[in-house]
């Protein structure tokens, strides 16, 4: 059998399956502790694993991603406490240079003095990959003379205080958090994009009428490359927002929130942006099991060093709908507007113009409960990436079945 008649038929496969799990898994008793176990196991084709956009670049595969996780739960009165641990293994098997072992290790507690007062820790240590093209390499990896998946370690730190119960007038949120990220191979170019990050940020929440609340909230975020250069990348970004949330009826709640964002770049060859900021999401049920969702929002992304920082706008789309007491599917469409500020030339020379990318997306999923503890999904995810930039514009699409288990 030929490669193309393979891909017909896992094609054809993946149609009549079924990638969200739905699976309830039981737990193992040891004490006072809940012990949990769970795997996923998925096997997929990925047409263009690079994004890459010159024909000749394009590279296709099948791969299969392991994910075995087990979690322990300890619960005290209101109060719980959680260990998790997940390993990904991915093997891609046109392309072995691309496989990767990832891994996230979790401790987090959530603990409430009273009614009113309340706090949430959580720590989080990962050993993880970027892709070959994406991130820093994503021009198909040639200017870096990058041949397999980018590594970094990251240490992540938050803690948050509510003050107020879920059902008084008021309530106040108060958050902090500090990231650490370091790459751990090819030092020669990812060493000047090691960073930490500190953010903190405020919400209050005030009750105006039965079923709407007006919001407040502020937001700042420090990023510091620790191996600065001349034209560093280093930025403060503060964003303040106002805006209500509201319960229309039982099928209809909405969350919007509008502001301004400020974010000063101290480099003297870098400029400031300042510009309005915004978030909203609506959610109409018009029965118990189906749900749509329609979000949108604007942010700041970190660049690939060529560029001060990425404006990025986008608007999605979803409908989530169960269509039996097993059978569930789901369907995203979603458009990303990304504008590159301060885009910059292989020769590091500002552009006349901004890069600007308008991406695309797609996807479609179903699952279906085979047993409580056991589920099969498939899903179809499209992405297609236009630009003002030679070599950026890509089409991918990925198909994929899985199968969920636990105990």
């Amino acid at each position: 059998m030929d490669n193309q008649q393979y891909k017909l038929l896992f094609l054809a496969a993946m149609v009549c399956n079924a990638t969200m799990a739905a699976v309830q898994p039981a737990d193992i008793a040891a004490g006072p502790i809940s012990i949990t176990p769970f795997i996923q196991i998925e096997q997929g084709y990925d047409d263009n694993i690079y994004s890459a956009s010159i024909e000749e670049d394009i590279k296709d595969s099948f791969y299969t991603i392991l994910s075995p996780t087990i979690e322990a739960v300890a619960e005290d009165g209101l109060n719980a406490y959680r260990a998790s641990f997940l390993l990904q293994k991915g093997v891609y098997y046109a392309s072995s240079r691309d496989n990767f072992l990832d891994y996230d290790a979790v401790l987090d507690a959530h603990i409430e003095t009273d009614a009113r007062n309340s706090f949430d820790i959580s720590a989080r240590i990962s050993d993880r990959h970027e892709a070959q093209g994406t991130g820093i390499a994503e021009f198909n990896n040639t200017a870096y003379d990058v041949d397999k998946p980018l590594r970094y370690d990251e240490l992540a730190l938050s803690g948050s205080y509510t003050h107020g119960a879920e059902t008084a007038q008021g309530q106040l949120i108060i958050d902090v958090g500090y990231e650490d990220k370091q790459y751990t191979n090819f030092r020669d170019i990812t060493t000047f994009r090691d960073t930490e990050i500190f953010y903190a940020g405020a919400a209050l929440q005030y009750q105006a009428k039965p079923k709407t609340s007006l919001l407040l909230e502020a937001r700042y975020k420090d990023i510091d490359y620790i191996t600065d250069y001349d034209s560093s990348l280093d930025s403060t970004t503060l964003r303040l927002l106002a805006g209500l949330s509201w319960e229309a009826s039982a099928r209809t709640t909405g969350t919007i929130k509008l502001g301004r964002v400020e974010r000063h770049l101290p480099s003297p060859t870098r400029d400031d942006f300042s510009g309005n900021s915004w978030q909203a999401i609506l959610l109409w049920s018009p029965r118990t099991y189906s749900t749509f969702r329609i979000s949108t929002s604007q942010t700041e992304k970190e660049s690939n060093n060529r560029a001060d920082f990425i404006n990025s706008q986008a608007i999605r789309l979803s409908w989530n709908h169960r269509w039996n007491d097993q059978f569930l599917s789901v369907i995203r469409l979603g458009k990303t507007h990304d504008e590159f500020i301060g885009s910059l030339n292989n020769q590091g020379n500002r552009l006349a113009n901004n890069r600007v990318d308008d991406s695309d997306h797609v996807s479609i999923e179903l699952n279906y409960d085979l047993r409580r503890w056991l589920s099969i999904g498939g899903s179809w995810t499209m992405q297609d990436t236009e630009s003002n930039v030679r070599g950026i514009p890509f089409k991918r699409n990925v198909f994929a079945i899985s199968v969920d288990a636990s105990l």
